[in-house]
């Protein structure tokens, strides 16, 4: 069939999912019919793209009691040479705390975490580094985690400088702001890590719930627009927002929804 709508779950946790409906076509449309997409439109829809893929994962991931953000910076004395330097800094602080957590006999860690720098390319690539993560390691306590933000071994162990240690808030909404934060200054220079075995969101393909007539009509009466028309399609589900684009070239409207249960996933494990 060529036409129809689909709709694409995104499931991140029994609290949490976004949902897709999208124009559906029996060939894989990659390509602009009136040419190339310019590489400044491709870029943001990728930086759309990467953004949106690491709120879900993060929600997969951290929604859940004891999850910490932790921001890391320098002391004037032990500023890395360089970004390289920097980001050994980091791995080797994810390593001592999977280190502590083996010696103790807790469940491995969880994390994503980013070294961040000035511009990319540049002479200031290398300027203000710092670190942000967020990090679920049960068992070990905040001043444990923040201890550990040191170089060197027994006397000649020294602290390489600031740790902003704090608990994720049982607040709607309040791993994506965690997200976003790390994803700020598209520009400057980053380099990512996460922790082996971390959930990916479940995909859940629907082809046959909605219409394209439904659709256009939704869209251009206002409905598509309103949270509480589409909490009445997901009725156990709380509709943070409804985004609605229209794409010229397709003739086709795209909508997008990201809606949460009431219900707590922060309550003691």
């Amino acid at each position: 069939m060529r036409g129809g709508v689909r709709e694409k779950k995104i499931v991140c946790s029994p609290v949490y999912q976004e949902v897709d409906l999208i124009p559906r076509r029996a060939e894989v449309r990659g390509k602009n019919p009136q040419g190339r997409e310019s590489s400044e439109k491709q870029k943001r829809a990728n930086q759309r793209d990467a953004e949106r893929h690491f709120v879900q994962l993060v929600n997969a991931n951290f929604v859940r009691a004891g999850v910490l953000l932790v921001d890391l910076t320098y002391v004037g004395g032990a500023e890395p040479a360089d970004f390289e330097q920097a980001d050994r800094n980091m791995v080797n602080y994810l390593r001592r705390i999977s280190y502590l957590s083996a010696r103790r006999g807790l469940p491995k860690p969880a994390y994503v975490a980013v070294t961040e720098g000035g511009a990319e390319d540049t002479e200031a690539e290398n300027h203000r580094l710092h670190h942000h993560i967020i990090l679920y390691a049960p068992g070990l306590s905040r001043e444990e985690v923040e201890d550990l933000w040191s170089a060197g071994r027994g006397r000649n162990r020294a602290s390489l400088g600031r740790v902003n240690t704090r608990r994720a808030q049982p607040v709607r909404g309040s791993l994506i702001e965690r997200a976003m934060y790390m994803l700020k200054a598209p520009k400057h220079k980053k380099r990512w890590h996460q922790s082996l075995g971390l959930k990916k969101p479940v995909l859940k393909i629907n082809d046959a719930r909605y219409t394209k007539r439904q659709i256009l009509r939704w869209c251009t009466n206002g409905d598509a627009y309103d949270r509480v028309f589409w909490e009445k399609k997901y009725p156990s589900w709380q509709v943070e927002e409804a985004n609605v684009e229209f794409n010229e070239i397709e003739g086709a409207y795209y909508i997008r929804l990201r809606m949460w249960r009431s219900k707590s996933p922060w309550s003691r494990e």
